[in-house]
């Protein structure tokens, strides 16, 4: 076929040459017009011959190139599904004990994980069974410790200048209400882990201190809130502690002057001035405090001021899960000691000795705070629901 084409453009050529050297010779011999026109007709079926011939031809390479696309897909389709067969054959020729291994392997996993949040939870617990069966066998030795020692402090008089700091602490503590939540955010509670921090920082005079508590709590804050407030006020209502009676009729508002005497000499000691307040918020209790802290005897001349905050809100679900408790009393406590200017025989010692001794009281108070608190939840808890 090829070459019976080639033959043919071959003659129809030859046949175009000589027509156009017909064309160009013109005779005035009119018998010869009809042979003329003729050749005409016969050239332009030639040209015709001739231009199809190129368009078969042409159509011919497009088929052999798309013959060569065309077997290049199949190879690599018949690539593709040689793999697949292979790979379902092996699939399908697992052996049934590597499936069972695999589940069962999955299985193992989770009784595992199983297992250890169980045991993560009784150990939870556990502990919580543990501190509340001290606190109840404490609280079953008697309460009355307390009560018992504070017979032995003698109530210092109020004076004019108690009167006067006990008014400006008043104000000072409704100002401090709007610092807990910067003093939170300074602290990073939310970030912390549940354990007290102690700092020791650098003041223009001496050193001060920053320290925050956490302590959970079983019960519901708000009446962990209650029982915290109730147990401050009794343990500052006590003998020994001379009140301030113009804040009786204010409410949620304790003012107390105190002593604190040095066991270890009797003739020196500590006064104690305290303004405390209470406000109950949206999702927390807030207790806080303002306190003046005066040396005498060997400690006169050395005073402290005091600013304290204690947060009882709900535990997050994650705290709680973990350890089992729903409410969280965070604690946060700024003590500044410093000195009236004078120049004190061994000052670093005698100050070592005023911050010690305020320090011990402040453990003491504390200890006396929390056992009431807890004495006072376990009682409540005790009385059946109606």
């Amino acid at each position: 076929l090829i070459h019976a084409s080639n033959q043919l453009v071959g003659e129809t050529e030859a046949l175009l040459s000589s027509c156009s050297s017909l064309e160009e010779t013109e005779t005035a011999d009119d018998s010869s017009q009809p042979k003329r026109r003729r050749k005409v007709r016969n050239a332009n079926a030639a040209k015709r011959r001739l231009k199809y011939t190129k368009k078969v031809k042409d159509e011919r390479e497009q088929l052999k190139q798309q013959d060569e696309q065309l077997s290049a897909q199949l190879a690599d389709l018949q690539a593709k599904q040689s793999a697949k067969k292979w790979v379902l054959e092996r699939t399908s020729a697992m052996p049934v004990w590597r499936a069972i291994a695999t589940r069962q392997l999955q299985g193992r996993l989770m009784a595992e994980a199983e297992r250890r949040r169980l045991r993560e939870l009784v150990a939870a617990r556990g502990k919580l069974l543990h501190e509340l069966g001290e606190k109840m066998r404490l609280h079953l030795q008697g309460s009355g410790i307390a009560m018992d020692r504070s017979e032995e402090r003698s109530a210092p008089p109020l004076e004019l200048e108690d009167s006067l700091l006990f008014d400006r602490y008043l104000v000072e503590v409704e100002t401090a209400f709007d610092e807990v939540d910067e003093v939170q955010r300074t602290w990073h509670v939310h970030e912390a882990p549940l354990s007290p921090v102690r700092n020791r920082l650098s003041g223009e005079e001496h050193d001060y201190f920053e320290n925050m508590d956490v302590q959970l709590t079983p019960f519901d804050f708000k009446q962990t809130g209650d029982a915290l407030w109730e147990a401050m006020r009794r343990v500052h209502y006590q003998n020994g502690h001379q009140r301030y009676r113009s804040v009786a009729g204010l409410g949620d508002v304790v003012a107390v002057k105190f002593q604190v005497r040095n066991k270890i000499q009797d003739e020196s000691g500590l006064i104690i001035r305290i303004v405390m307040k209470r406000r109950i918020e949206s999702g927390r209790i807030v207790i806080l405090w303002r306190a003046h802290t005066q040396g005498y005897g060997e400690l006169s001349n050395i005073h402290a001021d005091e600013t304290g905050w204690s947060v009882i809100h709900p535990t997050d679900a994650g705290t709680k899960s973990v350890v089992g408790m729903p409410t969280a009393i965070l604690t946060f406590i700024r003590f500044i000691p410093c000195s009236d200017g004078t120049n004190l025989e061994g000052g670093d010692t005698k100050l070592g000795h005023f911050i010690q001794l305020a320090e011990s009281s402040g453990h003491e108070y504390g200890a006396e705070i929390v056992r009431m608190m807890e004495s006072l939840l376990l009682d409540d808890s005790r009385i059946p629901a109606r």
